[in-house]
C-alpha cells in the first residue's frame, strides 16, 4: 500500500521536483560564477572586507527557495484531493487515516528534504573552495532559519488546505505568516545562532498538525 502511495504523491509532485532540482543545481553554479568573478574582479582581500564588513551574503538568492518548494509541494499533493474530493475516497482504502496523512506527508516532506540538502551540499562546497572555516559555519548558522521555514510552510500549508472550516483556515494562515516572520527577520550573520534550537523543537510537532484537519473532514466537522 505505502508503494501504492509514494506512487501516487510521485505523479503529483514530480514536474516541480524535477523543476525545483534544476533550479537548485543552476542556481549553485551561478553562485560559484558569481564569488570567482568578485574575486577576480576586486582581489580576494577586498572581497573578504565585503563579505565580513559589509555582510554581503553571497547565497541570498536562496532564502526563499525553501519556502517556495515546501509551498509548492504541499499545494500539488493536497489541493487536488481536497478540490474533487479524492480525499474521501483515499480514505476507503485499506489503511488508517493517520497511517494515511502521515504517509502522504512523509513523501512531501522527504522530497522537500532532498531539495534542502542538496542546496546545503553546494553551498558547503562552494564555500570551502574560496572561503575559511569560520565563513561556511556562519553561511550554515544564517541558512538554517531559512531551511527551517521551508519545512515550517509545507506542514503549515498541508494543514491549512485539509482544514476544512474556513475560520480554522484563516486563524491558521494568521499563525503561519507569524511564525514564518519570526524566521526571517535576521539582518546579517548568525543572528539565530542561540535561539534557532526553539524554533526547531516547535517544528518539531507541526507533522502531527496535520492529523487534526484530516479527522475533522473525515468527520464532517465544521
Amino acid at each position: 500500500m505505502f508503494k501504492s502511495i509514494i506512487y501516487k504523491e510521485w505523479i503529483k509532485t514530480r514536474w516541480v521536483v524535477i523543476i525545483s532540482f534544476l533550479a537548485v543545481f543552476i542556481t549553485l553554479i551561478y553562485i560559484q560564477l558569481e564569488v570567482r568573478h568578485y574575486i577576480e574582479l576586486m582581489t580576494a582581500f577586498a572581497n573578504w572586507l565585503y563579505i565580513v564588513q559589509r555582510k554581503m551574503l553571497y547565497y541570498e538568492i536562496f532564502k526563499y527557495f525553501p519556502l517556495i518548494i515546501g509551498a509548492v509541494i504541499s499545494i500539488l499533493q493536497f489541493v487536488p484531493e481536497m478540490s474533487k474530493n479524492r480525499m474521501r475516497l483515499s480514505y476507503h482504502l485499506p489503511i488508517s487515516e493517520k497511517k494515511l496523512l502521515l504517509s502522504m506527508t512523509f513523501i512531501g516532506f522527504s522530497l522537500l528534504i532532498v531539495n534542502l540538502a542538496i542546496i546545503i551540499g553546494g553551498l558547503v562546497e562552494i564555500s570551502y573552495i574560496y572561503y575559511p572555516t569560520e565563513i561556511v559555519q556562519s553561511m550554515l548558522f544564517t541558512i538554517f532559519p531559512w531551511l527551517l521555514g521551508g519545512i515550517a510552510i509545507y506542514f503549515l500549508t498541508s494543514t491549512i488546505i485539509l482544514e476544512p472550516s474556513w475560520k480554522y483556515r484563516i486563524i491558521l494562515i494568521i499563525i503561519a505568516f507569524a511564525f514564518l516572520k519570526l524566521l526571517f527577520m535576521e539582518g546579517g550573520y548568525n543572528e539565530y545562532q542561540f535561539s534557532i534550537w526553539k524554533y526547531v523543537l516547535i517544528i518539531v510537532f507541526f507533522p502531527l498538525m496535520v492529523l487534526f484537519p484530516g479527522h475533522r473532514f473525515r468527520k464532517g466537522i465544521n
